[in-house]
């Protein structure tokens, strides 16, 4: 592992300034906590300031290697902030940092959180591959935020990823929708909250399916989803709790007319669909 670590990527002082007293008092009582506050102080870092915690550290030299809370985020990817490499470049090394970190963290220490940021259309096999990397590992929240020029489809190790508890998929802005592919098959089995952003949907009654599919489903979040050919929005569930629709984007302009939404365990909901429809039916539970 050390000739691993002296391979490793050359990275700039810390972008936060919360660990810039490292070799202080401060640094030394923050060294002496346990592992798991550790963790938890350090998941709100970027991955990559972890791991130049790790650098200017002793005590904590190896700690990326185990947390399990991996941020990536390619805005944050560049050696200097004055420093501006092509989109290639940028997209190369964003690549190989992520693979570095998953390739050498212990690979039977569960992920409880995964976010990867990126806005420069990362190609689908890398993306696939991490997803897969991930879900081997047990991961229980997943957020993707990216821009691809071809449908993402949620891999079968995903789908039937037991650990899941939290997924959340933002493809693009209001301008751009990424296309999402939904599975045909049964899966998230444990999945509690779906958060959907600016995701394009091509088959609603899939995506009905889709949802039937989450017994434990308790949390849907959808904002500026684009719906094809999509007339009436019927949302049919015993287990959820939260349902937020903030405005849908259609690909028909006297789209979306009816909406019913059947959830007899909903403690909250929250409909904005920017546009006046015919007719609502809601069947909540007793007050």
């Amino acid at each position: 592992m050390e000739n691993a670590l002296q391979r490793s990527p050359k990275f700039s002082k810390l972008t936060c300034g919360v660990c810039s007293n490292v070799g202080g008092e401060d640094g030394d009582r923050l060294s002496n906590l346990p592992e798991p506050i550790v963790h938890h102080i350090f998941s709100f870092l970027e991955t990559i300031d972890v791991v130049r915690v790790s650098a200017v550290s002793r005590k904590w030299r190896y700690l990326w290697l185990s947390i399990p809370y991996l941020n990536f985020n390619i805005q944050n990817i560049w050696s200097n902030p004055l420093e501006r490499w092509s989109l290639q470049t940028t997209n190369e090394k964003f690549k190989d940092f992520v693979n570095w970190v998953l390739l050498f963290q212990n690979g039977s220490l569960s992920i409880h959180r995964f976010r990867l940021s990126c806005l420069n259309r990362v190609d689908d096999y890398t993306l696939y591959r991490w997803i897969a990397v991930v879900a081997r590992r047990n991961v229980q929240v997943l957020d993707l935020d990216i821009i691809s020029d071809e449908p993402i489809k949620l891999p079968r190790s995903l789908v039937t990823c037991e650990s899941l508890v939290s997924l959340k998929l933002d493809f693009g802005n209001r301008e751009y929708q990424g296309v999402l592919n939904l599975p045909t098959c049964a899966g998230f089995s444990r999945l509690k909250s779906l958060d959907l952003q600016h995701v394009d949907v091509l088959d609603y009654n899939l995506f009905r399916e889709f949802l039937s599919s989450c017994p434990l489903l308790e949390n849907l979040y959808m904002k500026e989803c684009f719906f094809h050919n999509f007339l009436s929005l019927d949302i049919s569930t015993t287990s959820l709790k939260y349902l937020t629709v903030d405005e849908f984007l259609l690909s028909e302009p006297k789209g979306l007319r009816s909406c019913k939404v059947i959830c007899e365990s909903l403690e909250a909901l929250k409909l904005h669909f920017g546009r006046e429809i015919d007719k609502c039916v809601l069947k909540l539970p007793p007050t």
